[in-house]
């Protein structure tokens, strides 16, 4: 459903009562990335998972984009549809935007879980070589050839083998996208950096991250659990940049068994 935040209208998806759940992607996807998470989440969980700003079906808006208007554009939705605190799952530039929320919203957040995340893109090897020319590549041959400039950097071929239809849903999102909106997200999101301010956030942590991640690497998980007092690292061996798409059983597993053993959030 779409809501009026006054400058913008927010699809998101709201299923389910109680504990809430809110689901934030990353860039190039929607809502949609969650589909086996709110299928698996829904009856237990109240789900909620947004289309970011110039993401999915939300309204796309000339200019530049922070971090922080994304998530102040979350907090809204959040005032809007009665939801005061959840369980803060984030997967990289939806981390950032989690990481926003924490130091800008910190009542809505009850705990955080980072997957394929990271601060500022600065402490480990960087973004793989194949996304550097992501706006050179679009502004020449158009949106439709970024599928196969990234998709190496997102999931390992064995996977990619495997799972031809979710590679599928991958590009019919990205290609989805308006260019310039999406341009927007890819400039703002790599400037922003709240290495001081998660010193203080001291609400339960879980990071994610696969071994072969290629766009934010394990070592932008590890430094991001220095910086927090409450974080516990997880590193998938097997899997990429979205470890909850590979695998989605044991990350349900796993998001299951943090947040029940939580007693304040639970």
């Amino acid at each position: 459903m779409l809501i009026d935040l006054d400058d913008i209208r927010m699809n998101v998806i709201d299923e389910g009562e109680g504990q809430v759940l809110l689901f934030l992607h990353g860039l190039g996807a929607c809502h949609r990335i969650w589909e086996a998470q709110l299928d698996a989440f829904r009856d237990d969980f109240r789900c909620v998972a947004p289309d970011l700003r110039n993401s999915g079906r939300t309204d796309v808006v000339p200019g530049p984009v922070s971090v922080e208007q994304l998530a102040d554009d979350v907090a809204r939705l959040c005032e809007r549809i009665g939801v005061d605190r959840a369980v803060v799952v984030g997967q990289s530039m939806g981390g950032m935007v989690a990481q926003a929320l924490a130091v800008h919203h910190p009542r809505l957040v009850d705990v955080l879980v980072f997957v394929g995340s990271g601060v500022d893109g600065r402490h480990g090897p960087g973004p793989s070589k194949e996304l550097a020319p992501v706006e050179d590549v679009a502004r020449r041959d158009g949106i439709g050839a970024l599928p196969a400039l990234v998709r190496d950097g997102l999931y390992p071929a064995s996977f990619q083998a495997a799972h031809p239809e979710r590679i599928w849903h991958f590009e019919r999102d990205l290609m989805a996208f308006d260019l310039e909106g999406l341009l927007a997200l890819l400039h703002r999101r790599v400037e922003t950096d709240y290495s001081t301010e998660l010193r203080t956030v001291k609400v339960p942590t879980l990071i994610l991250a696969g071994r072969h991640d290629q766009v934010l690497p394990p070592e932008e998980s590890q430094y991001l659990q220095q910086l927090m007092p409450h974080a516990e690292l997880l590193v998938w061996e097997e899997c990429g940049h979205q470890p909850f798409v590979e695998d989605p059983a044991r990350f349900e597993a796993l998001l299951r068994a943090f947040v029940a053993s939580i007693p304040a959030a639970a």
